[in-house]
């Protein structure tokens, strides 16, 4: 038996040589660019698997190679074709990536590398089938195949022809496969209903070699006699299986319509049908593709043909082992504790997600701890965090992110940087990330920068008053304001120039003002008018004379009323001119006569002085002494009465001519007259004094009469 097994070890017919399988029974295909050991592992030169395969000793089709997929975008084709399990070229791209394929295929799960598995938790699957219903991912299951290696499954009974890939955790994948099952036809019992030729040459386990031959010659594919009748191919598997795929290569030559019209049945252990296929093309295909929904135990497959003979170059079915079980045989079962759901590839229960009591995921993880079994620690940025995912419930103020890790941006702050810095700060939307705090642009205030001034305050933090003299308030960023009548200036600090007032120092001062033309700056009233003007701004000349009270209208110059004697309008004609003439004249008469009298008494009184001047003339010396020892000042008043009586004279009051006429009223009322001298000096005060004889006050008085003068 040995030499036979090495004889077709040895035949070139493209046969895969002995050291290229594994496995138990050496039915498994070595998938590695170099070599493997007898579990499948890849060692050598690359420990990596050749493309279109990954997983447990390479086994695993990566539908990302089968039936021409579209990949979008362009640059996420490298992540559902990586074939290194060491290496992470992430996308680096939010934006949800799609493979989408030309039939419809099943999903059964899929392998993910992140390199951050926290985000894990973000991750959403979309399925859509030809009609462009979509469904998502139902029962999720995440089994942990290595630290950042999770297999992703879903339990969908779906005819997908597009899978999308949502969430943050696009960002940070390294690679995404798809699993498309493992051929598990490989090497199992085979049988036909009869055999053209010699049994090694053509017989039915040619169809489950693992080799695609491009002709059906011998050695290269199962075929049965010509002329039999209706002809079957059978494989029975060494147990039940999970299978969702049949693919069936025809020979690759001219004759590949001989297929056509073939059936396939599938059965479960019971012999019950689960699958039933019936092939009606109008040509023969090369590759038949024979997708299985139902996802039912398989044990044995029956391929017939009502036709002369049969001929398969290949036989296929992708699946994978029944639930509970676990191994490239599938001979191991799950522990106990996963409910008969585990990892095909490890055996390990599925992963809860925020409960740490796998499988059942019924027990919710500890307060700190999160995510895959409750295997990690909340951050440090908080002290309580979602059990799913580990973001934080509630960030400090100032920060963000899923643990709070992330400062808010500059224009933001407060708790989950919800807040937006003011417009009003300086900068502009800039602020303290925790309180908001910042410094404020003149005219606002608070410590948000979010109030803006009262009315009446300005400037920086509004510490400023606007200006009394503002018509209104003032602007609340510079103080600038419209001024009251009176004040100009952009805070309305000055007050009109001399000359000037009113709305803008616009109103020119009368110039018949006082003063060089000064008026109250608000209202152009003058302080006092010139000489001849009245009225609050000297712009209407003074009352007629005659106006009792100096009254009149402000606005006429009518007078209000008039003094005694006077009438009209302006109080400008007698009530009575003939009485005013005659009085006149009589006036004047009387005058001349007292005049005339007063002559006529000078001149007697003349003459009797001067007669007795004659008798006395001869009494010489004696007489004169007699006449200077005689108190001739007896009958003249007291210095000081005198003194008195003119003290009633105005100051600066020097009129020569009411000089002489006190003079001549103090030489009429006494007796001794031309010996009395007075004298008014610089005060308007009077002073007398007596004089020796008539000749010497005539002297002196004239004397005193020529130097006086009026002082204006």
């Amino acid at each position: 038996m040995m030499w036979i097994l090495l004889i077709i070890c040895l035949w070139n017919f493209n046969i895969a040589t002995c050291d290229s399988r594994f496995g138990s029974r050496n039915q498994y295909l070595c998938h590695c660019e170099d070599q493997c050991d007898q579990q499948g592992s890849c060692f050598g030169a690359s420990n990596k698997c050749v493309n279109e395969w990954f997983g447990l000793g390479c086994q695993y089709q990566n539908l990302a190679f089968s039936f021409s997929p579209v990949i979008n975008p362009n640059e996420a084709e490298r992540l559902f074709k990586e074939n290194d399990e060491y290496k992470c070229d992430i996308l680096n791209a939010q934006t949800p990536i799609s493979i989408q394929w030309n039939t419809s295929t099943p999903f059964t799960w899929m392998r993910i590398k992140v390199n951050n598995s926290t985000t894990l938790t973000t991750l959403s699957v979309t399925f859509i089938d030809e009609e462009m219903c979509s469904q998502v991912c139902v029962k999720q299951s995440i089994f942990q195949v290595n630290i950042n290696v999770f297999d992703i499954a879903c339990d969908v009974d779906f005819k997908m022809t597009t899978l999308q890939i949502h969430g943050d955790i696009v960002e940070h994948l390294c690679y995404v496969h798809i699993n498309g099952g493992r051929n598990l036809a490989l090497f199992q019992a085979t049988s036909q209903s009869s055999t053209w030729g010699p049994l090694q040459l053509y017989g039915s386990n040619f169809a489950v070699d693992g080799l695609i031959k491009d002709r059906c010659n011998a050695g290269q594919c199962s075929h049965t006699l010509t002329d039999q009748g209706p002809q079957v191919w059978n494989i029975t598997f060494d147990r039940s299986y999970e299978i969702n795929k049949f693919v069936l290569f025809n020979r690759f030559d001219e004759y590949k319509d001989r297929l056509k019209g073939f059936f396939l049945q599938a059965f479960n252990s019971d012999s019950t049908t689960t699958f039933s296929y019936t092939n009606h093309p109008p040509t023969g295909q090369y590759i038949y593709t024979m997708v299985y929904f139902g996802k039912k135990p398989v044990n044995k497959v029956v391929i017939g043909l009502n036709n002369n003979f049969l001929a398969i170059n290949e036989f296929q079915a992708y699946g994978d082992c029944l639930p509970g079980w676990w191994g490239l045989d599938c001979i191991q079962r799950c522990n106990s504790t996963c409910n008969d759901t585990c990892n095909t590839e490890n055996g390990l229960c599925r992963v809860c997600i925020g409960a740490g009591d796998p499988p059942l995921c019924a027990k919710e993880c500890p307060e700190g701890k999160y995510g895959l079994n409750c295997q990690w620690q909340c951050s440090v940025y908080c002290e309580k965090c979602s059990k799913v995912n580990g973001s934080c419930l509630l960030c400090p103020p100032g920060w963000v992110g899923l643990t709070c890790e992330k400062a808010c941006s500059p224009d933001h702050y407060g708790q989950s940087c919800q807040n937006e810095c003011s417009a009003h700060c300086d900068p502009p939307n800039t602020c303290n990330s925790v309180s908001g705090y910042c410094k404020c642009q003149p005219g606002w205030t608070n410590t948000t920068c979010n109030k803006e001034c009262n009315d009446g305050w300005f400037g920086d933090y509004c510490l400023e008053r606007c200006s009394i003299h503002c018509n209104s308030t003032c602007n609340k960023t510079d103080g600038a304001c419209s001024c009251l009548p009176g004040y100009v200036g952009q805070k309305c600090s000055q007050e009109c120039p001399q000359g000037k007032y009113g709305q803008n120092c616009s109103g020119i001062c009368s110039q018949n003002c006082f003063n060089e033309s000064k008026c109250d700056i608000t209202n152009g009233d003058c302080e006092s008018c010139k000489h001849g003007y009245k009225g609050d701004k000297c712009d209407k000349e003074k009352c007629p004379m005659h106006c009792l009270n100096e009254s009149c209208d402000v606005y006429s110059g009518k007078c209000l009323s008039c003094k005694s004697g006077y009438g009209g309008d302006f109080c400008d004609t007698s009530s009575n001119i003939q009485d005013i003439s005659v009085a006149v004249g009589v006036g004047v008469g009387l005058g001349a006569a007292v005049v005339l009298l007063i002559v006529c008494v000078v001149v007697v009184v003349y003459k009797r002085r001067a007669r007795q001047r004659k008798q006395e003339t001869g009494d010489g010396v004696d007489n004169v002494a007699k006449l200077q020892e005689e108190d001739h000042y007896d009958k003249v008043q007291d210095t000081n009465s005198l003194h008195d009586h003119y003290d009633s004279v105005p100051n600066k009051l020097h009129d020569k001519e009411k000089v002489n006429e006190r003079h001549y009223e103090i030489q009429s009322s006494q007796q001794t007259y031309d010996q009395l001298s007075f004298d008014i000096d610089d005060t308007g005060q009077v002073h007398y004094e007596k004089v020796a004889s008539p000749k010497q006050y005539e002297n002196i008085s004239r004397q005193k009469y020529e130097n006086f003068s009026i002082d204006n």
